[in-house]
This record gives structure tokens, sequence and C-alpha cells, in this order.
């Protein structure tokens, strides 16, 4: 499921709803049985369905009257936001939310009449939008939509109807959901069934996360009085999805989403009881790993590397870590092996085995990576001991050497300078190398260049600037900080080596950067998904900078007219007219979890320690 959208995750979830929730009414039987995992009768049913709807309703039952606005009513516990999802009757797009401005309707309009039905009409056409007409068939879908998913949570008594108003104008009418949510269904009383193998330690364990709430000073861990939650058939879902990985991550290889069912037990009108039966199979313990790298080359020995490994506690026997690397001279066996979180003979956790592949892919040799268990090995550790399940990683490298060509255009205007308007462009090449000692080491370097004019005074070329960068980075710590990574488990590891070098001209500001360099040496240590730390060993940066006649009063005299203070005027002036040397041992913390693009939720935190 971590592979899906949101989109496709809600409708998957809503597949796996509809047998919880068409059973949920079977009220008559002491006990119901409701199975949490995916039918495909029910959601192949309803596909045929649909599809026979779409496809013989006449297009005459759609009406001509515009969808202006759809409104909720009565939704106390439900906002609009979350029922929008179960609704397809909705009205025109509107620009900034402005009442009326329906640009992308008027898009659609212009092409499919003003322009005529030529290409640059369906141009605009795709571009914009089609009347949000009503559709009585769809709006009679949207009121079982919004029925069921009130059925899921709990409102069984729940009803919907909708209703049409019109807004003055015939041709444009408003469509009102009225609900009435009735009284909700609570959990009494929730259990586990089935995990009495588990340790003291592991119970609790798994008390304390579950979704389901217990009420103060609760005995059981497997079974406890519900703190006034109310029945949510997705919640069941969820939870039986976390109970699936926790089992997992604690040797339970065999678990699966078959292995666990939700039992609830109607115990009067308003609660039920519900029960998790899981069965859980056996524990396991990791095998044999056998690695099969493919390389792009067309022509290549095949190399095998074996290498035996002793688990992570003496009392228990190790196992074979082996690979067969065809079409791929450079790739070195050490990267396959640090890339592992386990060892053979280590309990099985499905969260090392993510990890693993996580690491290969984050060091950027392969394209292609899959993890499967290859087989149980039964015969060798018998006796009463865990079975051990071995693994094959499928794994295909890209091609090491890559080169880059880049242009682009640049333009520079400001008051500061005596050119108004600056136009250049300038080119640039980078090449990169995606292994270059075997182990998954990636150098690169590039160079760019530019020139600019100034278009205003036409005073000929006004700017130029240089630079070169490269950088050497591993997917590992190394020397001096090598042995964090066998102290403690980390996200992901990474050590970079940087220098850049960079000289330019410019007319307009009179100044002269001979050259200014930078070297950086650089580990990266990522504890979790959204935080990271940055160990800055060496950052060192050398700047050798030269004016020209009227600097001080074109540029120089303007800025520090706008500085009140003076040390920050006296750096300033040190910065432009004297080479400099900086050196600096820095620690930084990041917390990143919102979306780089959208930014609509997260937050964004760093903090520095600089010597």
């Amino acid at each position: 499921m971590a592979g899906f959208s949101d989109g496709r995750r809600r409708l998957l979830l809503r597949g796996r709803i509809a047998v919880l929730s068409a059973r949920i009414t079977e009220l008559l039987r002491p006990a119901v049985s409701l199975f949490v995992r995916p039918s495909v009768y029910p959601v192949a049913a309803t596909l045929v369905c649909c599809l026979a709807v779409v496809a013989c309703r006449p297009a005459a039952a759609q009406s001509e009257r515009l969808v202006t606005e759809v409104r909720f009513s009565g939704n106390e516990t439900f906002s609009d936001q979350q029922l929008d999802l179960y609704v397809r009757t909705t009205p025109n797009r509107e620009l900034l939310g402005l009442p009326g401005a329906t640009w992308w309707l008027w898009l659609y309009r212009f092409g499919s009449g003003t322009v005529g039905d030529n290409r640059v009409g369906r141009a605009f056409m795709a571009i914009g939008e089609p009347p949000a007409r009503l559709d009585p068939a769809v709006l009679s879908a949207d009121v079982e939509q919004l029925r069921l998913f009130y059925e899921r949570e709990g409102f069984r008594e729940a009803d919907v109807a909708a209703e049409v108003v019109e807004t003055g104008d015939s041709s444009q009418v408003e469509v009102v959901f009225d609900i009435a949510e009735g009284d909700p269904t609570f959990i009494r009383q929730f259990a586990y069934n089935g995990l009495d193998s588990l340790s003291s330690a592991e119970k609790g364990a798994l008390f304390n996360e579950s979704l389901i709430p217990a009420v103060p000073d609760t005995d059981n861990p497997l079974s406890w009085r519900a703190d006034n939650r109310r029945y949510s058939a997705p919640l069941l879902v969820e939870e039986g999805r976390r109970v699936l990985t926790f089992l997992r991550n604690r040797g339970f290889a065999a678990v699966s989403r078959d292995s666990i069912h939700a039992v609830v037990y109607p115990v009067s009108d308003d609660s039920f009881d519900v029960t998790l039966d899981v069965r859980t199979g056996r524990r396991y313990r990791f095998g044999d790993v056998h690695f099969d790298v493919r390389g792009p080359l067309t022509t290549g020995e095949t190399r095998t590397f074996s290498e035996t490994m002793e688990a992570s506690v003496d009392s228990v026997a190790g196992g074979r870590v082996s690979a067969t690397v065809v079409n791929e001279d450079v790739l070195d066996f050490p990267l396959l092996t640090r890339s592992l979180q386990f060892r053979p003979g280590d309990p099985y956790r499905e969260d090392l085995l993510l990890s693993s592949k996580r690491r290969l892919d984050a060091s950027g040799v392969f394209s292609f990576s899959d993890l499967r268990r290859s087989g149980v090995d039964s015969t060798r550790f018998a006796g009463g001991k865990r079975l051990r399940m071995d693994h094959r990683i499928d794994l295909q490298t890209r091609a090491r050497h890559q080169i880059r060509f880049e242009t682009f255009m640049l333009q520079r205007s400001g008051a500061l300078a005596d050119s108004d308007n600056e136009l250049g462009a300038g080119a640039g090449v980078t090449y990169s190398n995606l292994n270059l000692f075997g182990s998954g080491e990636a150098f690169r370097l590039g160079t760019t260049g530019s020139i600019a004019a100034d278009i205003g005074g036409f005073g000929g070329f006004t700017s130029a600037q240089w630079e070169v960068n490269s950088s050497l980075t591993w997917p590992y710590l190394i020397f001096p900080l090598r042995s964090l990574e066998r102290l403690t488990t980390y996200y992901d590891t990474r050590t970079r080596l940087s220098l850049s070098l960079l000289t330019a001209r410019r007319d307009a500001l009179r100044l002269v950067l001979r050259s200014r360099g930078s070297l950086q040496y650089r580990y990266e240590l990522q504890h979790n998904e959204s935080l990271t730390s940055f160990i800055d060993i060496v950052d060192i940066t050398v700047s050798n900078p030269d004016t020209l006649d009227g600097f001080r009063e074109i540029f120089l005299d303007r800025v520090l007219g706008s500085i009140e203070d003076p040390v920050q005027a006296a750096q300033l002036v040190e910065d432009y007219t004297r080479p400099q040397f900086n050196n600096a041992l820095r620690y930084t913390l990041r917390s990143f979890t919102t979306d780089p693009f959208r930014r609509s939720f997260g937050h964004s935190y760093e903090a520095s320690w600089e010597v």
C-alpha cells in the first residue's frame, strides 16, 4: 500500500470496507464474522454495475441545468471537505474562489462555440472545463455513497436526501444534501484473539500502540473496554494493518492480511463488541541471502561472490551471503553486504528488509531492485528451533558514465548598477560517474560559464562568470566517523567531499572577483524520515576580490547608506575589498516534514552550531 497515491488508497479502502458494511446490518445472528480483507467479488460486481449504468444511460437523462453550488446540511460529525470525497456532483471551478468566476467553463465554451470545431477550438476545450450539468443518476449514486459512508462510520440509522433548489434562473440550481445522522454506534469491548504466544513486553507494546483507546487502569493488554470510541469500519481496517506490521517485525514472516479477521458482536442497539482474530503462524529467522546483479554491458564476464556471516547473537549460527554479477565489471561485493541491515540468523523483521532495500536504492547505483523470499530452510535448523527464511535480491545497475549539457538565459536589472538591463546566455557541461571505485561512490565534475551585455546602453559585454565544481559522495561514513554506524542504526548515512572554484567580473558594479574557492567535508546522518544531522568537519572558503575605478561611488556608498550599524558596515567593506579566508566546524540539525512544492502541511526547522 505504501506505493499507492492517496486517491488509489482511498478506492482500495472502499473496496475492503464494503465487505464490512454489507455484513453489519445482519444483526439477527448472535455473532457476525467480518473479514478485514479485500474481496474480489463485491468490487468486481460494483465495477460491472457501474459500467452497465454508464453504457445504458441515454444522453437525454442528463439535465440541461447547471450546478452552481453543492452544500451539506446536518453533518455535525464530519466536515464538508470529508464528505466531498464521496460526491461526484460538483459545480464548475471558480477562479480564486470568486463567486461566478468560472474561468475554465468560459474557456470550454469559447473553444466549442466561438472558435468552432477545429484544432484551436478543441485545444481551448481541453484546457477548459465542460458545464457541470445536473445528472439525476449521479445524484442518486451520491446519496447512496454518503449513506454507506455514514454506515461504515457507525451511524447505522443515518438518512441522506438530496434537494435541488433553483437559484432564480431555471437553468441554474443548487444541490443540498440533507443528512440526518442519528445516534452513533460505539465499541464497548475490544480484544485480540490468537496472540497468547507473544511475550509480556510484546503484548504491552501492542496494547500501547492500539488505535482503540482503553479506559484507565486496564490490566489485560489483549482485552479491554474501549474508552468512548465510535465504531468505524475504516478504523478496524487500519488496526488490522497495524497488527500485521507489528507481527511481521516480531518474526512472524508468514502472517498476511488473510490471517487477521474482525469479528463483531452486536450487544445492544448502540454498541458492538469487536474481536480481532489473528493466526500468527511460526516465528522465523533470516536465512541465506543471494544477490542477482545485472549490468548494462552487452558483453561481460560472470562473477560470483560468497561470504559466511555470523549472526548478531553468538549463540545462533550465521549463514551465507552470495552474489552473482553479470555484465558489470566494477561493482564490488562489499557494497551489497554493507547495505544489508540484518545478518543471517537474526530474528526476522520486515522493517530491516525494507531498510536494506532503501539503502540499495539510495546508493544511486541501481535503477531497479526487487526483494523477495526464496524459500524456507527447514532441514539445517530443526528440532524446535525457528525456521529460516531465505531471500533473493534482484538488482539492475545504471550506466556508470553520464554526460549532461545545458544552456540557459539570464537577465539582470536594478538601481545599484549603471546598467539598467543586462541580458546574457550561458552553457555548462557535467560529467557523472555513479560508481567510481565500485562501492557506490558517486563522482561529479561540472563547469558553467556565462556572459551578459547591456542591452539598454549598448555598451557591449558588461559581465562574465566561470565556475567549476566537483564532488565525491560515499553512501556510507568514512574516516574519522566510520565507527558511528557500528554504534547505532541510522535511516541513511552519507559522506560528501565537495570543491568549487569561481571567477567573475561585473563592470556595472565595478567589481572583479579574481577567485573564490570553497572546500567542504560533510557527514550526513539521517536518523529517520524527517530528522537529519549534518556535521561539517571542514568548511573552508577563500575569496580574493578586487575593485575597479568608481566602485565606491556606484555601488558601495549606496549600500552603506542603508546600514546604520558601524560593525556591519565595516564587515561589508572588508568583504568586498580585502582577501578573505574562513574556516568553520559546524553541526546542523534539520527537521523537515512538509512537501517542498505544495507546503500545505508539516514543518521545517533547522538549528546550527558553529565554531
